[in-house]
């Protein structure tokens, strides 16, 4: 268990350190195409904070149970927007869905690949990335 919480931590500070390196521009980078619009991403910023749950993760929707698969989804999409867990408007959102995580791998029963039941709702739109495991039982 020691070994897996070092291990995660220290893929943890790397991809901190990553992204940190690698920062956001600060003006946007002009494109061939001068008349492309810019998306939106206030509007979905905000939705994805208010949906955040006060345990630091997200559900399925809005006030939801959360789970790791939705909540780490969740969080690199406050990374790729530049609210890392130690800089960026939103970095206390980043730090709150890092210590969701952390706290799952913490509580995943014994040394195996499953952090929580599977059925969430990464899996189910993405299906299963470990087919040639052994499956565990869901239980019901």
């Amino acid at each position: 268990m020691r070994v897996r919480i070092a291990f995660l931590a220290v893929l943890t500070v790397a991809a901190l350190a990553i992204a940190e390196r690698r920062g956001v521009p600060s003006q946007p980078q002009q494109r061939p195409n001068a008349n492309r619009t810019e998306p939106d991403t206030a509007r979905p910023l905000a939705w994805l904070l208010s949906a955040q749950n006060a345990e630091g993760g997200w559900g399925t929707e809005a006030g939801a149970p959360a789970d790791v698969a939705t909540t780490s989804l969740s969080g690199l999409a406050l990374l790729r927007l530049g609210h890392t867990p130690v800089k960026g408007e939103y970095q206390a959102a980043s730090r709150k869905a890092l210590g969701y995580v952390i706290r799952a791998v913490e509580r995943a029963p014994g040394p195996t690949q499953y952090i929580q039941d599977e059925g969430t709702q990464p899996q189910r739109k993405l299906g299963p990335g470990d087919r040639h495991l052994p499956r565990r039982p869901v239980p019901r």
